[in-house]
C-alpha cells in the first residue's frame, strides 16, 4: 500500500525551507466542529479511525486521553486545538502527528486533501488564515505541544 503522504516528507530540504517562508504549503487538510484546519503534511505520520481514548486521572481539560497504535502510546487532545471540547463532538478519524515528545493525536470528522495550499501570509499556529482553500485554522503539532505545556 502507497502512503500518500509520502512524496511530501521526501523533498528536498531547499524545497522544504521555500515552503516554510513562502505563501504556499503542503497541507492536510480536516474539519472538526464544522471548522476546517490545516496541518503542515510532513508533521502528520498518519489517520486513523477513530477509537476512544483512555481518560488519564488529573489530566489537563483540553487533553481527551491516550491510546495505542501500533504499539506506540499516542496522546489524543479534545480539540484540534487543545481546548476543552463543548459538549460530544462526533469525531471519526484521528490525524497522528509525531513530535520531539512524542505521538499527538487530533481528532477530526472529516479530512479533505493533502497538497500545496495557497496561503495569503504567513500562518501563525492557532489563528485563521485564508488560503486558496477557504479559510483554514493552521495547526502546528510542536508549537501545540509547547503552549499545553506552559499551560501545564
Amino acid at each position: 500500500m502507497e502512503d500518500p503522504l509520502e512524496r511530501f516528507r521526501a523533498g528536498d530540504s531547499e524545497q522544504q525551507e521555500e515552503s516554510s517562508s513562502g505563501p504556499e504549503r503542503d497541507l492536510l487538510l480536516f474539519v472538526h466542529s464544522g471548522v476546517a484546519y490545516g496541518i503542515p503534511a510532513e508533521a502528520v505520520d498518519v489517520v486513523i479511525a477513530w477509537d476512544d481514548p483512555a481518560p488519564l486521572p488529573a489530566a489537563l481539560p483540553g487533553f481527551a486521553g491516550v491510546l495505542q497504535d501500533r504499539g506506540r502510546v499516542v496522546s489524543v487532545l479534545a480539540t484540534p486545538l487543545g481546548r476543552p471540547a463543548d459538549g460530544r463532538v462526533e469525531a471519526r478519524r484521528i490525524v497522528i502527528c509525531a513530535t520531539a515528545r512524542g505521538y499527538l493525536g487530533l481528532p477530526c470528522s472529516t479530512t479533505r486533501e493533502v497538497g500545496p495550499v495557497s496561503l495569503a501570509a504567513t500562518p501563525t499556529p492557532g489563528e485563521v488564515v485564508d488560503s486558496s482553500a477557504g479559510p483554514i485554522v493552521y495547526v502546528d503539532p510542536e508549537a501545540l505541544l509547547a503552549e499545553l505545556a506552559v499551560g501545564a
